[in-house]
């Protein structure tokens, strides 16, 4: 009886024994399977890990890549602006030039105006000359008969117009002297108009050429204007552009900076992704040895 009970009790732990077991294998499957996904998934994450690796490393590559050459174009941009800033130095000078110069060509046009007028106003004074010495030469010309008439009547008289005749015949060397002098001054006259008429020609050509360089200097002072307006123009545009590269420079920056950190980030979940596969591989290890 004693036995019977045994064997019982023991058929009993038996059965128990046996549904452990089986509840042991039956876990021990679960976790194999577990352990199983568990290898598969870190597989494939630790692939996609390196995809993305490779990903973020292209990418830094590109945004290391693109922060040196906004390097270089801030360098041009730089240059540029510089260039542009010379440019507007220079039109300023060549402006300041410019106006000196308009000032000497408008003091030039009025003396040569002025010079003209008086030049003018002398050929009236010459011709007014040139009148009255053709009236002296008239007037000694009509001395001359009258002292030759004088002369006549005194030989006439004879003995008593010889004093006479003396004093008609110095009259007439004097007539005749004044008449050779005022040839002689009408000859200079026709010189001095003739240089004169020269000079007044002269003059209006030179007033003619300053009007002219007066006209250019205006144009040339407008073209400097535009100048002026169109390097500021630059020189504002270039300040934007220098501005919004560098903000793209440090935006650029800190892309990289972040993108470094990914990686970072990124090299972990790797070797995360390895530690679990490697557990996963150990866990599996033990399920099939029991």
């Amino acid at each position: 009886m004693a036995n019977s009970e045994f064997i019982e009790e023991l058929l009993v732990k038996y059965r128990e024994l046996g549904r452990v077991i089986t509840h042991h294998n039956e876990k021990n499957k679960e976790v194999e399977y577990s352990a199983i996904q568990v290898i598969e998934i870190s597989s494939e994450v630790k692939n996609n890990v390196l995809l993305q690796s490779d990903a973020i490393n292209s990418t830094a590559s590109a945004v290391t890549q693109m922060s040196h050459s906004l390097s270089e174009i801030n360098n041009e941009i730089s240059k540029t602006h510089h260039s542009s800033c010379l440019a507007s130095e220079i039109a300023n000078q060549g402006r300041d030039t410019l106006v000196s110069l308009s000032n000497a060509v408008t003091n030039v046009n009025k003396r040569a105006k002025i010079t003209q007028q008086r030049m003018v106003s002398l050929n009236e004074l010459v011709i007014n000359v040139e009148k009255i010495t053709e009236s002296i030469q008239q007037i000694s010309q009509q001395i001359n008969l009258l002292a030759l008439n004088a002369s006549i009547e005194a030989a006439r008289a004879g003995e008593f117009g010889l004093g006479f005749a003396v004093v008609a015949e110095e009259v007439r060397a004097l007539a005749k002297r004044t008449h050779n002098s005022t040839d002689s001054i009408v000859a200079n006259i026709d010189d001095v108009l003739k240089e004169s008429s020269e000079i007044v020609s002269t003059m209006s050509e030179v007033v003619i050429q300053t009007d002219v360089c007066l006209q250019k200097v205006n144009e040339v002072d407008i073209s400097f204007n535009d100048i002026e307006k169109a390097t500021e123009q630059v020189k504002h545009q270039m300040e934007i552009v220098s501005n919004v590269s560098t903000e793209q420079a440090a935006a650029t920056h800190e892309i990289s900076e972040h993108i470094a950190q990914v990686v970072l980030g990124a090299q972990a979940n790797s070797d995360i992704a390895v530690q679990s596969q490697l557990v996963a591989n150990h866990l599996r290890k033990l399920t099939q040895r029991q």
